[in-house]
């Protein structure tokens, strides 16, 4: 509640607040921008002919252009996906290459040289894709009874792969305005308010099957207490924390926090398609063996995109440790805190793989309604929320600070390094404040979305800079 009375108080935040509603609400309006090619009319005779034979309503005309198979027709169609999917091909290069790897996460431009390299990939992808929906269309158009496009061939495939690969561009150009002039991660929230269209119209979908008597009111009431339960056990494991004690070169003590959500929701999405490929032969069994294969996954994706080993890196870096003497007792420490959240999120994602299956056997509900408990669901929703309350936080800091200009002095790829840094800072007198646009439960970590920003009062910019590099120089020379 305090921090929804600073929007309305400061209004510098009530505008970005506004400037990021516009934003979405603009984004999600342009999903109705046709192809250059396609034949409006066309679309809206099929439309008419819906609402004449199953007696289609607004949503369905909604629904049809954000979800649906005319969704292809749209010139967004693509959304951000190339985006997100370079961000993870990205990260996975950095991975098997020692020298990308180096080049992203340690060198002083690494984050601008990870930003240039995924937006390269995002667009390869982006000509991908369209090509191949310009391609689909045309079979669509040929084979139906009806016709969609006024011309066809190469030149539509053309005219298709350059104008929706612009159109991604433009997303990402808007989700830049969100990051800069509004709240939140400008990524993460169009992707959310894609979630929450698709939320939308499982509510839609759930009220339409009790008015067809296809479900009772107790169903529906089923329902709404295990949407209010998820909601509270998604809210719960995205707040949890497990704190690790450090101190500063001078015995300051500070702490940092590792999260179940960092994990993402990708050891999840990687059990989904294992089993799509398996489920024929494995059948029921596939009930015993998915708990074992999301634990197996969850603690492989820890180990090589969290790298708790990394932290104990930084720790040694900057100076720090903990109030042992014993310097692998840091990595100890960090490992079990590590596996404390892995716990907590296998058990959350046991409940999104469980839930979408087994909720329309037991109510009835439609599988539509119950997939918002899945992996790209309410989850997302739930952690973009707290990514924007960690800005406000952060906004209100900065706000009260006796410093009145604030500079961005670097840039962290999750909260254990940015807090590391803030408390380096903090031991040689230099003010700092983290600024995060982590997108929580969805995107791993180390990618160009999530990161953390550390700002400096801007008469310190010159003075950080200088610390951090005298301690680079030191740690050059220094083997573990």
């Amino acid at each position: 509640m305090r921090l929804f009375m600073l929007i309305f108080k400061n209004r510098t935040v009530l505008r970005r607040v506004l400037i990021t509603i516009g934003v979405v609400l603009f984004t999600r309006l342009i999903y109705f921008s046709p192809l250059p090619g396609v034949d409006v009319k066309a679309v809206v005779d099929i439309f008419q002919r819906q609402i004449q034979s199953q007696g289609g309503r607004w949503f369905d005309l909604v629904s049809l252009v954000h979800l649906g198979k005319l969704r292809n027709i749209s010139l967004f169609a693509l959304g951000i996906l190339p985006y997100i999917n370079a961000c993870i091909i990205v990260q996975i290069i950095g991975f098997l290459v020692p020298g990308i790897n180096r080049e992203f996460f340690y060198e002083k431009n690494g984050h601008h040289n990870m930003l240039k390299t995924t937006l390269l990939f995002t667009f390869v992808l982006s000509a991908i894709y369209a090509h191949s929906i310009s391609v689909d269309l045309g079979l669509l158009n040929e084979s139906a009874d009806f016709t969609i496009l006024n011309f066809q061939g190469i030149i539509f495939r053309l005219s298709a792969t350059f104008t929706m690969t612009a159109a991604v561009a433009f997303l990402l150009f808007l989700a830049q305005i969100i990051n800069r002039f509004g709240l939140g991660n400008g990524i993460g929230i169009i992707f959310a308010s894609e979630v929450l269209v698709r939320l939308i119209f499982a509510i839609d979908q759930l009220i339409l099957f009790y008015m067809r008597r296809l479900i009772q009111l107790r169903q529906l009431f089923i329902f709404v207490g295990i949407f209010i339960i998820f909601i509270y056990l998604a809210r719960f494991i995205t707040r949890y924390t497990k704190k690790v004690e450090l101190y500063t070169h001078e015995n300051k003590k500070f702490s940092i926090l590792v999260r179940p959500n960092w994990i993402g929701v990708w050891p999840l999405i990687i059990t989904e398609v294992i089993f799509s490929f398996f489920k024929i032969q494995l059948g029921w069994s596939m009930f015993l063996l998915v708990p074992l294969v999301i634990l197996v996954f969850t603690l492989c994706y820890v180990k090589i995109v969290y790298q708790p080993r990394r932290f104990y890196e930084f720790i040694l870096k900057y100076k720090c440790g903990a109030k042992s003497d014993k310097k692998r007792r840091i990595e100890d420490i960090l490992n079990h805190a590590v596996l404390k959240c892995v716990g907590f999120a296998c058990m959350l994602f046991l409940v999104m793989y469980y839930l979408p299956l087994l909720l329309p056997l037991a109510t009835g509900i439609s599988f539509i309604s119950a997939g918002i408990f899945g992996t790209f669901g309410i989850i997302i929703l739930v952690g973009v929320y707290y990514d924007m309350m960690q800005q406000l936080e952060f906004f209100e800091k900065t706000e009260q600070s006796a410093a009145s200009n604030w500079r961005l002095f670097n840039i962290a790829y999750d909260e254990p390094e940015a807090e590391i840094k803030k408390a380096c800072l903090a031991s040689h007198g230099i003010m700092a404040e983290i600024k995060p646009y982590h997108f929580n439960w969805g995107l791993p970590i180390k990618t160009a979305v999530s990161n953390y920003q550390i700002f400096v009062p801007a008469q310190k910019l010159k003075e950080a800079n200088q610390v951090f590099e005298e301690l680079k120089v030191v740690w050059q020379g220094r083997e573990i």
